[in-house]
């Protein structure tokens, strides 16, 4: 789902638009990287909205805390999900590079 942005790109003609236009290389993988990581964002929030509704309805007495819900996603889940991005991208374009090179 996130490798496959800049094949769909290439395959769908997008990728020679792109190339015509005055933009860098460097910009054309922080757009792609920030319109991954606000699919990634979607797909979290979606989940967190899912774990309010599942309170809602398995909820044992105990009080709802929105900060107790906020917390894990802000500290763990989102930058995990940046990291892994900026992750794959790296791996992605810069090893392949490197490796297509030495041989």
């Amino acid at each position: 789902m996130i490798n496959s942005g800049i094949k769909n790109d290439v395959e769908t003609k997008v990728g020679q638009i792109i190339a015509a236009t005055p933009t860098s290389n460097f910009m054309y993988l922080i757009s792609k990287t920030i319109s991954n990581f606000t699919l990634l964002l979607t797909i979290v929030f979606i989940i967190f909205i899912m774990s309010i509704v599942l309170f809602f309805l398995y909820n044992d007495g105990y009080p709802f805390q929105i900060v107790n819900f906020i917390k894990p996603y802000a500290i763990i889940t989102i930058p995990a999900m940046f990291l892994l991005q900026v992750w794959l991208y790296f791996l992605k374009y810069y090893l392949q590079n490197m490796l297509f090179y030495k041989m």
